[in-house]
């Protein structure tokens, strides 16, 4: 469930963070996800879990259809679903401009999928 949105747009992009409470097995747990027109960097819990390249995706459990940057208010149901990032995006180049160092985080790819 939705606990905060916060965003706007800089350099033309739609910038976000959303934190997430979880529920059923998930409760007590806390997602947040930053978003740069696309879901870029989450951490559960205030540790670093899923990060681009791998594609973060959210789906509005209220409406049954995908969730779009910048919608979804507090109290909207959401659920989280990870892909593996295509293999490109995984190389020295693809992380070069899709890795989480080139958004700004001081940290190295580590793929959801091993």
């Amino acid at each position: 469930v939705v606990k905060s949105h916060e965003w706007g747009t800089e350099g033309g992009y739609t910038v976000g963070t959303r934190i997430l409470e979880g529920t059923g097995e998930y409760a007590g747990h806390t997602l947040k996800i930053w978003y740069q027109n696309e879901n870029i960097m989450s951490w559960l819990d205030g540790e670093p879990w899923v990060m681009a390249p791998d594609l973060i995706c959210l789906f509005n459990e209220d409406e049954a259809l995908p969730q779009l940057n910048p919608y979804g208010e507090a109290g909207t149901r959401q659920s989280v679903i990870i892909l593996p990032a295509p293999a490109d995006w995984t190389t020295e180049r693809g992380l070069e401009l899709f890795g989480p160092r080139f958004f700004g985080f001081d940290m190295d790819y580590v793929p959801f999928f091993k």
